[in-house]
């Protein structure tokens, strides 16, 4: 359940900051790593509005930070080929990016 996708977003962390060492820039790494903490990341914030632990604001302003996240993804994922698992996890960014957008505007209509 959820303690296991805390531990996912924290051991993707530790490896950022290990891959930030090891690899700098804007590697095939990185934005590996930055995919697999987005997607726990988001699902972490769904978790908590969805069982009414926060507030929608608090929910659009993760909704935001994983907006930026994708931003990154898709800058270092987007242009690689497409049918590799990169190539499409920076296509898969883009989509979810018009997705978590779709879903700000709805929210803050509210």
């Amino acid at each position: 359940g959820r303690e296991i996708v805390e531990n996912k977003s924290e051991y993707c962390r530790q490896l950022l900051d290990l891959a930030c060492r090891l690899s700098p820039g804007k590697s095939e790494l990185r934005g590996y790593l930055l995919w697999e903490r987005h997607g726990a990341q988001l699902r972490l914030a769904q978790m908590d509005w969805l069982n009414m632990k926060c507030s929608t604001q608090n929910y659009i302003d993760s909704l935001k930070v994983c907006c930026e996240s994708l931003k990154e993804i898709i800058d270092i994922l987007g242009p690689i080929r497409d049918n590799s698992e990169e190539g499409t996890n920076g296509l898969k960014a883009k989509n979810d990016l018009q997705t978590i957008k779709q879903q700000l505007l709805e929210l803050q209509d509210k």
